[in-house]
C-alpha cells in the first residue's frame, strides 16, 4: 500500500492506468490562485515610467526658463536677438555660474548702467524701472529685476552695462530677454500630472491583483472545505 501523505491524489486516464500527482495541496492552490504575482512587475513599470516622464517634463521646463534668457559678464556687453516685438527685461544676478566660474556678489544690487543699442538703427532704447519687485531662482541662479525695456522692432541689439558709480566692483552676471514663466508654470504642471497618472496607476494595479488574488484564494479554500479530506488511495 503507498501512502501519499499530504499529496493531493489525482487520478486520469493514462494508457488504463492510474497517476499520483507530486503536488501538494498549498502547492496546488498556490498554482491556482491567479493573476500571478508577476503582475506586479506591470506596477513597477508604471512607476518607473511616472519618475522617467516627470523628471524629463521638469528638466525640460528649466530649460525653457533658461533659454528665455541671453546672460553675460558684468560689466560687459552681449548681442541679443529678438525675433519679436514686445516688453523684455534685464537681470542683475547675484549667485549664478557662468561659463565654469561661480559668481556670489550678495543680495545688495549696486548702481548699474546699462544701454540697448539697435544694431542696425543705432537708436538707443528707453529703460524704465520696475513698477514691483521680481525675482527668480533657476538651478542655482538667483536674478533680480532692475531694468526693462520695449523692442519695437526685432533685429539684433546690443546690450552694454557697467557700474555708474565709477567705483570698482566684483564681475558679475546679467541676464536679458524673457522668462518663459508661463511655459515654465505650464511645464511644471505637467510634470506632476504625468507622475501622479502613472503612480495612480501603480496603485490601482496593486490594488486590483490584490483583489483578485484575495477572492481567488477565497474560492479555493471554501471548494477545499467542501470537499472535505482526501479519501487515501487504493492498495496497488
Amino acid at each position: 500500500m503507498v501512502n501519499p501523505g499530504p499529496y493531493k491524489r489525482t487520478i486520469g486516464a493514462i494508457n488504463d492506468g492510474v497517476f499520483i500527482s507530486n503536488m501538494n495541496e498549498s502547492q496546488a492552490a498556490s498554482h491556482k490562485i491567479r493573476p500571478s504575482r508577476w503582475f506586479y512587475l506591470v506596477a513597477l513599470g508604471l512607476i518607473a515610467a511616472g519618475t522617467t516622464c516627470g523628471y524629463k517634463i521638469v528638466a525640460a521646463a528649466i530649460n525653457t526658463m533658461q533659454g528665455g534668457l541671453t546672460r553675460a559678464i558684468f560689466p560687459g556687453e552681449t548681442i541679443v536677438s529678438f525675433q519679436t516685438a514686445g516688453d523684455y527685461k534685464i537681470y542683475y544676478e547675484n549667485q549664478s555660474e557662468f561659463n565654469g566660474r561661480v559668481f556670489d556678489t550678495g543680495q545688495r544690487v549696486p548702481g548699474l548702467s546699462f544701454t540697448v543699442v539697435n544694431n542696425e538703427t543705432q537708436e538707443t532704447l528707453s529703460l524704465f524701472q520696475p513698477s514691483m519687485s521680481e525675482t527668480y531662482n533657476i538651478n542655482g541662479r538667483t536674478g533680480r529685476l532692475v531694468f526693462w525695456f520695449r523692442v519695437v522692432k526685432p533685429g539684433s541689439y546690443t546690450v552694454v552695462g557697467r557700474y555708474n558709480d565709477g567705483q570698482p566692483h566684483d564681475e558679475a552676471v546679467f541676464a536679458v530677454g524673457e522668462p518663459h514663466i508661463g511655459r515654465f508654470v505650464g511645464l511644471i504642471l505637467g510634470g506632476l500630472a504625468c507622475i501622479f497618472v502613472f503612480g495612480g496607476g501603480a496603485v490601482i494595479t496593486i490594488i486590483l491583483i490584490e483583489v483578485r488574488r484575495y477572492s481567488a484564494e477565497k474560492k479555493l479554500k471554501a471548494a477545499a472545505a467542501s470537499a472535505g479530506p482526501v479519501a487515501p488511495p487504493p492498495p496497488l
